[in-house]
């Protein structure tokens, strides 16, 4: 594990999986780690659950023509690294530092300290910037400029994730958290960035060229939502998905993405399975009208 992605385990997703046992009332979940669990949930719904006719059709929302199935399914990549983005804005500090996550402060020290910003701006709460809405603001600028996404398209995928809670970000919300008080300064912005650059690691988008002023249409938007949404259910079910990291002393775990991409697609494989998703058949006996 090199000196950068060790920092970046430092950004939680989810705390506590188990109240009743003492040795895991304090354990949390690097937000790159549910990155990929969300991710590898998305790429196994796409390969083994959706219709190829759906498929294809988000494809060519895309401006990206495919005719076989191999083709398809390496643009499942994509859709994968779009759903892994979901959560991107809980690197933030309303999300990362929130008063009621204290023992969990212990790991955030010099530029991302949590009395450094309150110094700088002040208490900030969850609810004034939810993790949802940050994503979908400070996202699109990443697309654009390290995988040179067509802004319009940028805005559309950083929109559709930011709602993966059931309400999209109205406008006012883009004016609002621009302010460094909800986002952070510099180094939150390059967090952010580097948490971005992982997960393309691990799902590439760079070879996908898109038209210049790429739409998504509705019915597309519709169905990537809903997608992002049920994999984040299932990828933040702690049964099959659990926190890694015992205590706020365990960091950083002692863990590597290599691994933990292939141990989550395991869970994923096995959460999909248990859950009815893979293997489901549709029900022949015909029902009647009432």
């Amino acid at each position: 594990m090199d000196k950068t992605e060790n920092q970046l385990y430092r950004f939680w997703a989810k705390t506590t999986d188990d109240k009743n046992n003492p040795q895991r009332q304090n354990a949390f979940h690097p937000l790159i780690c549910h990155l990929i669990d969300v991710a590898v949930v998305t790429e196994t719904m796409w390969n083994k659950i959706l219709p190829t006719a759906t498929k294809r059709n988000i494809a060519e929302s895309f401006g990206v023509n495919y005719l076989n199935d191999d083709d398809l399914n390496k643009f499942g990549s994509l859709v994968a690294f779009i759903a892994g983005l979901h959560d991107l804005g809980k690197c933030s500090p309303p999300f990362t530092l929130r008063y009621t996550k204290q023992q969990i402060r212990e790991i955030y020290t010099d530029e991302f300290s949590y009395e450094k910003h309150k110094q700088n701006y002040g208490e900030v709460k969850p609810l004034e910037a939810p993790h949802g809405y940050v994503t979908a603001v400070e996202l699109p600028k990443i697309l654009e400029k390290d995988f040179s996404f067509p802004k319009s398209l940028a805005d559309q995928i950083s929109i559709l994730i930011g709602g993966h809670h059931g309400t999209f970000p109205e406008s006012f919300w883009h004016t609002k958290l621009k302010n460094p008080k909800f986002v952070g300064g510099e180094q939150w912005t390059e967090a952010r960035k580097l948490l971005v650059l992982d997960i393309e690691k691990i799902f590439p988008v760079k070879d996908f060229i898109f038209p210049e002023n790429t739409k998504l249409d509705n019915a597309t938007m519709m169905i990537l939502a809903g997608l992002v949404s049920v994999a984040d259910w299932i990828g933040s079910n702690a049964f099959y998905f659990p926190c890694v990291a015992d205590t706020e002393k365990d960091f950083p775990p002692d863990i590597t993405l290599q691994k933990y991409v292939k141990d989550s697609r395991e869970k994923a494989g096995k959460a999909l399975d248990e859950l009815g998703w893979l293997n489901w058949q549709e029900p022949q006996d015909k029902l009647k009208f009432q």
